[in-house]
């Protein structure tokens, strides 16, 4: 079980740092 929930913990940063780069590359180039 707790193999799985830290799978899932790790998904979810890796979305949310990827998703903080797009919305950081999306306003430099709008700058």
């Amino acid at each position: 079980m707790s193999e799985i929930i830290t799978a899932d913990i790790l998904g979810l940063t890796a979305l949310i740092g990827i998703l903080l780069l797009v919305q950081s590359s999306l306003t430099k180039r709008k700058k």
